[in-house]
């Protein structure tokens, strides 16, 4: 076996080892949020722009601002995690369904549409 094929099959070992890691925790996370995230319908309020990280370079994208009712039953403002660079997919005053999962608002129609939900049903 030749010192390239040597290295080639290890490399192919650790990427293979790190994707499964990642498919590991990115569905044991989606999981998390859906199950003990607090479930609540919120409404769009306003759109900023953030300038975000991307893939390694910085992007500014328009993300939506709620209001919504907290487990304790507390008027909310938050930022939504979910936004575009395409333009804006929901409209002020539109209601969303969320789930409040540690401190983050995560879109509740996308994070069931995600890869990782799709494979736990």
């Amino acid at each position: 076996m030749s010192e390239e094929t040597i290295v080639l099959t290890i490399f192919s070992l650790i990427g293979s080892a790190l994707f499964f890691l990642h498919y590991r925790y990115s569905r044991a996370l989606v999981a998390d949020i859906l199950k003990h995230g607090y479930h609540t319908e919120a409404v769009v309020t306003a759109y900023r722009e953030d300038v975000v990280r991307v893939a390694g370079s910085w992007t500014s994208l328009e993300y939506p601002y709620l209001t919504y009712i907290s487990e304790a039953g507390e008027v909310k403002c938050g930022r939504l995690k979910y936004a575009s660079s395409r333009g804006r997919l929901l409209w002020i005053d539109q209601e969303v369904e969320i789930v409040v999962y540690q401190q983050k608002l995560f879109y509740l129609p996308e994070l069931k549409q995600s890869f990782w939900a799709r494979l736990l049903t």
